[in-house]
């Protein structure tokens, strides 16, 4: 059950961690690398945090088709979609990656609660939950840190994103084994 919780608020904190970057590197990757104005960045985050009702709307249908694969999935796919915006080569395409990465970052965090809900006992759901945003809290805390740690390496915003994507995609990946026991 603890090692479930711990897993789990690792994947949060990576998840607000990576969603966090993207809002706060939006702004100048519009303006520095497409030299637009900051205008089209809000547009952007709008976009990204409206699409987060889409991902309310099919969350149920997601479940009930993945079960807690779901997790894994979503997870990867929120990989992909840092990727993409790091490789995004215009502004349309910018938008659409980010209304994608707000998408998988919206389903793959209710995904965290959805499983914290269905596995852990009713007496020790207060406990696991706050653990969990705990970790959401912690991941939104290391951004900058974790933005600067890779900045030392190249302060390219495609180099920072890649990574952030990679390592998304590889944690999702990885917990195809760690919720192995968990899995439907």
């Amino acid at each position: 059950e603890w090692k479930l919780t711990i897993i789990l608020a690792l994947v949060a904190a990576m998840i607000v961690l990576c969603n966090v970057g993207v809002t706060l590197r939006i702004p100048s990757i519009v303006a520095f690398t497409f030299k637009e104005s900051y205008n089209s960045a809000s547009l952007i985050l709008s976009g990204m945090q409206l699409i987060g009702i889409l991902a309310g709307l099919t969350f149920s249908g997601l479940v009930h088709t993945f079960k807690n694969k779901l997790i894994t999935f979503a997870g990867i796919a929120f990989g992909l979609s840092l990727i993409a915006i790091a490789l995004s080569p215009s502004i349309p395409l910018l938008g659409i990656s980010a209304l994608f990465s707000g998408y998988t970052y919206s389903t793959s965090l209710t995904m965290v609660f959805q499983i914290i809900s269905e596995k852990i006992p009713a007496q020790r759901l207060n406990q696991v939950t706050s653990v969990a945003v705990l970790g959401c809290s912690f991941g939104a805390a290391m951004t900058p840190f974790a933005l600067s740690t890779i900045g030392f390496i190249s302060e390219s915003n495609a180099f920072i994103f890649t990574v952030l994507g990679i390592a998304m995609a590889l944690l999702a990946f990885s917990l195809l084994y760690l919720l192995k026991d968990q899995q439907d």
